[in-house]
């Protein structure tokens, strides 16, 4: 099966200024992250390819290592976070709770868009194999796509479907608990 993904720009589902609010938050969190963690950050190689040649890029915000792997020409951080600060991170810093909060505002049927038709497919071939599928979104956030998806399905009828989603931002998933399971219903469920 070939479908192409078509890409959507930060600003379809949300207004600029809260698109803005959320950038400038970002920006200040991953300073105090580095203040609070770099010492414990640690160096690696490419994520993607797994080489250990690389170049190096001027720093992000004048403190992050970026490095540009000489075999595939990806970009990451080099030292990484460890895991105690991308935990900080997800459940401590404002971005991520005002992106939860403005997520679970928004209407999740406005997100049908080409990742729901994309795994839509992908789900109908299943189903014409076996009687239920089951969906796992990792790195759901609040559950708006997952949610966006199940609504879907629902609409053309694909009713033995499961949805799980996982995330380790426990605000995103404390705010999409009551409202998201209610809405998908028995099949639903979001965990941290």
């Amino acid at each position: 099966m070939s479908t192409e993904i078509t890409y959507t720009d930060f600003y379809t589902y949300r207004s600029k200024e809260d698109a803005l609010l959320i950038f400038h938050q970002r920006l200040k969190d991953a300073k105090i992250v580095f203040e609070k963690f770099h010492k414990n950050f640690s160096k690696r190689n490419c994520p993607i390819c797994g080489s250990s040649e690389f170049s190096s890029l001027p720093k992000f915000l004048g403190c992050y290592e970026i490095s540009l792997c000489d075999v595939c020409h990806s970009e990451y951080v080099n030292p990484a976070p460890d895991s105690t600060a991308l935990n900080f991170y997800y459940n401590h810093c404002e971005n991520n709770k005002t992106y939860a909060l403005l997520n679970s505002k928004q209407k999740a049927s406005a997100k049908v868009d080409s990742r729901v038709s994309f795994i839509s497919k992908y789900v109908e071939e299943i189903l014409q194999k076996q009687n239920c599928c089951n969906v796992l979104e990792i790195g759901c956030n609040s559950g708006v796509f997952t949610y966006a998806l199940s609504e879907y399905l629902q609409q053309i009828g694909r009713k033995n479907v499961n949805y799980y989603g996982i995330d380790i931002d426990e605000n995103a998933i404390a705010l999409a608990q009551d409202s998201l399971e209610d809405k998908i219903g028995g099949g639903g469920n979001l965990k941290r």
